[in-house]
């Protein structure tokens, strides 16, 4: 009789501890953002010529899933006279560790303005670290490797740099 008992109170618990779990993990993401906007500073660098231009832009990531985002990046090379625009998927892996890698292009003058902007296509990939710093805001190290297919190359990019987020 003592055995059946605690056989009972076995599968109990067993059932029960599943749920208590997932619970906190509900409670956890409400307070999650699920719309976050940043604030980009940093660097572009060509390691082939060995140049560094200033860079800002902006970004905008909807989290869709607890571990997963689509993000929307806008991006000003000053030097270059450059802009990309990147779209992102974001890999939320581990507390504020996350992966990033998507399609995007990267607009600049040509040599004859009457011929206006050229379009390279890109690939980026990237690895960045949110602090939260309180409420919603938080600071985010950023690093990205984009890969610019030229007319007859592909140029690699290094980009590094600091967002500035806030959780909407």
């Amino acid at each position: 009789m003592r055995r059946q008992s605690q056989r009972q109170a076995l599968w109990l618990l067993c059932l029960l501890l599943p749920t208590t779990v997932f619970a906190q993990r509900i409670h956890h993401e409400e307070h999650e953002s699920r719309h976050e906007i940043a604030i980009f500073t940093g660097v572009t660098t060509e390691p082939e010529h060995n140049e560094s231009f200033f860079t800002i832009g902006g970004e905008y990531e909807f989290r869709f899933l607890p571990r997963l985002g689509i993000s929307v990046e806008l991006e000003y090379i000053k030097g270059l006279d450059a802009g990309v625009f990147a779209f992102p998927v974001v890999f939320h892996v581990h507390k504020g560790l996350m992966f990033v890698a998507g399609p995007g292009w990267e607009t600049s003058p040509r040599e004859i303005e009457a011929l206006g902007d050229k379009r390279d296509f890109l690939f980026r990939v990237g690895v960045q670290y949110s602090f939260h710093v309180g409420g919603r805001f938080a600071l985010m190290p950023a690093v990205d490797f984009d890969f610019v297919k030229r007319e007859h190359e592909t140029e690699k990019l290094f980009v590094f740099g600091v967002k500035f987020a806030w959780g909407l």
